[in-house]
């Protein structure tokens, strides 16, 4: 399957999660785009940014870290060459942590919303480097499997809800039968 340096092809004839698997096993460096879906970026097989057009953008991620201002990291982002993240997790001890912990949930996030059922067509282009760096880069099986979980989530709730057009509202009281609960309010939000 993976036989050039830049790789173009369509979902629909290799799914999204072994195209990835295959970039992994070949210990790929570089950009997958998915046409206006989103991109994972991979050093040496292991994901370091998986984002859509919904996703929080990186400056904004990297800024809960705390560790600058939003301003200083986005011309930092600007930089060509730059390793971004591992900058950031040198400035202060423990912002490596904070900022690794932002960075997988954001990158689990990502992916899976590349994962929802998607056509289209993809590229990878060999090479291809981010300025946010791989500092934080994990391989891809730990992400995939937990944004599988999220998907059979989301798949339980989506089968639940009838339309989009249905609109749920919270009852004043429990039905006859129902069984009482008690929640925290941080359980509530």
């Amino acid at each position: 399957m993976v036989q050039s340096d830049d790789i173009r092809g369509d979902l629909s004839e290799t799914p999204l999660v072994p195209l990835l698997e295959q970039l992994a096993v070949d210990g790929r460096t570089g950009v997958l785009r998915i046409d206006a879906s989103g991109e994972v970026w991979l050093a040496e097989g292991a994901v370091y940014l998986a984002s859509t057009p919904d996703s929080a953008d990186v400056a904004s991620v990297l800024f809960g870290g705390g560790v600058a201002s939003l301003d200083e990291i986005e011309q930092m982002l600007s930089a060509e060459g730059a390793d971004v993240a591992g900058q950031l997790a040198g400035r202060q001890a423990g912002a490596g942590s904070v900022i690794g912990r932002l960075l997988h949930e954001h990158n689990l996030t990502g992916l899976f919303e590349l994962m929802v059922p998607n056509t289209g067509t993809y590229e990878f282009n060999e090479g291809a480097r981010h300025p946010l760096g791989p500092t934080f880069a994990e391989p891809l099986g730990d992400l995939v499997v937990q944004a599988e979980r999220r998907l059979d989530i989301w798949r339980q709730i989506a089968a639940r809800i009838p339309s989009v057009a249905v609109s749920f509202r919270l009852s004043r009281s429990l039905p006859e039968d129902a069984e009482e609960r008690v929640v925290t309010a941080d359980e509530w939000r």
